[in-house]
């Protein structure tokens, strides 16, 4: 447990968490929604400082980063706590803990060392949200950079602009999971709003040097609206450009969303080729096997670039000199 930063003390003597747009207000030993911010007598505490788990060296494609040195081996790690309550969370026993085990400290300086003892250059913060736990991940990503390692956030983007711009200082590269573009959605199925993950994602893609693409968990009947999914497309354009990777997600039953079929392979291909019919270049298809939409095209002239199943990459035919398409010499968006 350490004293985190971003809170105020009110005249009344409550606390309020000045980290997310959430703004819990605490009062004596009372814990933040996201569960691992607590205050104790005057301040405020992070609870999952230096609890970091789920260790796991990946492929970079499955945070994912199709568009960021493909096929890089990455090493990944998350704690516990989330500040968005969605229903239908993939990982809900480490974004929901009931409690927060009284797990081993595990400094940041231990982490970088084993990223570089085992040759990895690549460092993700995954598995729960990275925001809650924004002070070990500053300490971890200074650190990593220190040591020429690229930083990856894997994140909802429900995040302030004091807090957020102290962490995209240490950050290379972003995937943000833009869950819908309903607010209602997020009121309903997240407890959270729409508007502050729009300003954070543009904030991202107008950050020089960072690496920006956006997942889409497409749920059957509750954001799978094709005029929603169109107005979303439209913000991209007009906000983000062309360029930015585009993943469209299956959705499996979890947490209290079990009753829900997964989602069809024909809406996934739908969405696809909507998006790709109204300008963006990169569109794909993920937590589907053997399909074509996981690899990436020239956006000229279409040539296969990079022909992918699942996570793995089969071929990568971009030219290294200048990361063009061997076909046609146009250059892929990104770094490779």
């Amino acid at each position: 447990m350490k004293i985190a930063n971003y809170y105020q003390v009110l005249d009344n003597g409550d606390i309020v968490c000045t980290l997310c747009p959430t703004q819990c207000i605490l009062h004596k030993d009372c814990v933040g929604a996201c569960k691992v911010r607590k205050r104790v007598n005057d301040k405020l505490y992070s609870l999952s400082y230096g609890k970091g788990i789920g260790f796991c060296i990946d492929p970079i494609e499955k945070k994912p980063l199709f568009h960021f040195y493909p096929g890089s081996p990455i090493f990944s790690f998350g704690t516990y706590g989330c500040n968005l309550q969605c229903k239908f969370c993939q990982n809900d026993h480490l974004s929901n803990p009931l409690n927060i085990p009284d797990t081993e400290f595990i400094e940041p300086k231990l982490i970088i060392d084993t990223l570089i003892a085992n040759n990895v250059e690549f460092l993700a913060f995954t598995y729960n949200e990275p925001n809650v736990f924004i002070e070990y991940l500053i300490e971890t990503a200074k650190l990593a950079k220190e040591n020429n390692i690229k930083t990856i956030a894997v994140t909802n983007g429900y995040i302030n602009k004091g807090p957020r711009e102290d962490l995209y200082k240490y950050i290379d590269a972003v995937n943000v999971d833009l869950k819908s573009f309903d607010d209602s959605f997020y009121k309903n199925l997240c407890s959270a709003n729409l508007y502050p993950i729009l300003d954070t994602i543009k904030y991202i893609a107008n950050t020089k040097n960072i690496w920006l693409e956006i997942t889409n968990l497409v749920i059957p009947s509750f954001n799978d609206n094709l005029e929603t999914i169109k107005t979303m497309i439209d913000w991209i354009l007009n906000n983000l450009g062309q360029n930015v990777p585009l993943h469209f997600s299956s959705f499996f039953p979890a947490y209290k969303m079990k009753n829900i079929e997964p989602t069809s392979y024909s809406t996934l291909e739908a969405i696809h080729n909507i998006a790709k019919d109204m300008g963006i270049n990169y569109v794909y298809v993920g937590n589907v096997r053997n399909n074509i939409y996981q690899n990436t095209y020239c956006k000229k002239c279409g040539n296969v670039l990079i022909k992918r199943d699942s996570y793995i990459i089969l071929e990568n035919n971009i030219k290294i000199k200048d990361n063009s398409c061997p076909n046609c010499n146009t250059v892929c968006d990104g770094y490779f």
